[in-house]
């Protein structure tokens, strides 16, 4: 073998060793570290899965909230009233339900399904001096969706949900018939529009600290 295919040889051997170090230093590194799921520079953290969670998914204890949400401020209580605003909304746009219509009845489950989703996930239905209870949950299911809904009742109910939560967190409670003043019956229903503005009078431009 002559001396420049010794010193190739001897390179290669190098290289190898190195890439083997470099792959062993990043494989301890990463065992050691807990993955947590964070996004740098983020408000928000997503709480590792893990098989129990999913395991957990039919108990009929509250659930936890998936996202945490650390509170700071302005974007923690935008976020909250955000939030609100969409329950109450979808509340308001949801269509009629018959109990005696069995379509109309799935309907209904899909948007208790909802409801059920959006507490789960809901970042700010907690609250510390609560025991940490998903007190948005457990007012709902206090508090059951009624099986005939129109416009007006899908309004009060998200109203008297909303008022629920805030008594858990000491605040005022607002007279749910003001929300439906201008929403007048029809013959056929009670699908009339109504102002959004007038869903933001349940305290959603009024909250200071935005818990739940």
């Amino acid at each position: 073998m002559t001396l420049k295919e010794t010193l190739n040889a001897k390179r290669i051997h190098i290289i190898r060793a190195v890439t083997l170090l470099l792959l062993g230093a990043a494989w301890i590194f990463l065992s050691s570290v807990e993955l947590d799921g964070s996004i740098p520079n983020s408000d928000v953290l997503f709480k590792t899965f893990t098989l129990d969670y999913f395991q957990r998914e039919h108990e009929t204890a509250v659930h936890e909230p998936v996202v945490v949400v650390k509170n700071n401020g302005a974007r923690y209580t935008d976020l909250g009233r955000a939030t609100w605003k969409l329950f109450h909304l979808t509340l308001e746009r949801f269509p009629d339900v018959n109990m005696n219509e069995k379509s109309d009845l799935k309907k209904r489950e899909k948007l208790i399904a909802w409801v059920e989703l959006l507490g789960e996930t809901y970042p700010c239905s907690t609250s510390n001096s609560d025991n940490d209870s998903n007190i948005f949950l457990e007012a709902v299911r206090a508090n059951p969706l009624p099986i005939n809904l129109n416009k007006v009742v899908s309004i009060e109910w998200g109203c008297h949900i909303h008022n629920a939560v805030n008594t858990r967190l000491g605040k005022a409670k607002y007279d749910c018939l003001h929300l439906a003043q201008d929403v007048r019956p029809s013959n056929s229903d009670f699908n009339q529009d109504i102002e959004v503005e007038d869903l933001d009078k349940v305290t959603l431009n009024k909250e200071e600290k935005q818990l739940g």
